[in-house]
């Protein structure tokens, strides 16, 4: 039981209901994690961080996960590039073919994961300032990355500055088995989730141009997910960066 971010406690379970304890407040959009102060957001990165830890380090199987294996049965990466090709520069489509060929299910480490953290089920108390989390219905062994990458990546609606400061602090918890996230990686997988999720909901029912550029400002909201050092070591231009493991070298 985690005494930093609220987990609500069945009351009651029937046949075919469940009673829980009410969780109080309101849904953590980005525009949320934007208003707090940065003594909060720096407690909420840390409370969220070491919640996931302390989940992963007890429930690790030793065993190894794909990310989302069956997210391609819906619909293949290749329909996902043939469906907005003729609508997208050569720029992005040059880009999109590098993602996916990069993309190759590599293995994880295997834990019980929540796999749907998003807007919705987040919930911030601004009068006990901590979080909640709800909906546990999809819970269930995965890939630690399910934990930090959502399968659907543009409606989940979460905060990539919010993301980063939890990876941060994540990589930083004390650790029995060396469970560590690669922000790259993260921006990929998160890359292709909010492609994957335009294509799958539009693919025979709406031309491409007609989400173009709701897509284009989803995936510029995505460079929030890069460290503040890192944006600050590029926009300067003296010095070459890399991620490894989740930290900037």
């Amino acid at each position: 039981k985690d005494v930093s971010n609220y987990i609500k406690n069945e009351v009651h379970k029937g046949k075919d209901f469940i009673v829980e304890e009410l969780a109080e407040g309101k849904e953590f959009f980005a525009s949320v994690y934007d208003t707090l102060t940065p003594v909060q957001k720096k407690k909420v990165a840390h409370d969220f961080a070491e919640f996931l830890n302390t989940s992963h380090q007890r429930t690790i199987t030793g065993k190894m996960a794909e990310l989302y294996p069956h997210q391609q049965d819906r619909i293949s990466w290749q329909d996902t590039y043939d469906y907005f090709a003729p609508v997208l520069t050569e720029k992005e489509k040059k880009e999109l073919q590098s993602e996916i060929q990069q993309h190759n299910q590599t293995k994880a480490p295997e834990v019980l994961a929540f796999r749907d953290y998003r807007f919705s089920n987040i919930l911030w108390d601004d009068k006990k300032s901590r979080l909640s989390i709800i909906d546990f219905g999809c819970t269930k062994n995965a890939s630690v990355y399910e934990e930090f990458t959502p399968s659907a990546g543009a409606s989940a609606r979460i905060s990539y500055r919010c993301l980063r400061d939890v990876i941060d602090a994540y990589n930083k918890c004390p650790k029995q088995h060396p469970l560590f996230i690669d922000l790259e990686t993260v921006r990929h997988n998160c890359f292709l989730g909010i492609y994957h999720e335009y294509a799958r909901c539009n693919i025979g029912k709406n031309p491409p141009e007609k989400y173009l550029s709701m897509l284009r400002a989803d995936l510029k909201d995505l460079e929030k997910l890069a460290p503040s050092t890192l944006q600050k070591t590029l926009e300067k231009g003296t010095a070459s960066v890399k991620i490894e493991k989740g930290r900037t070298k």
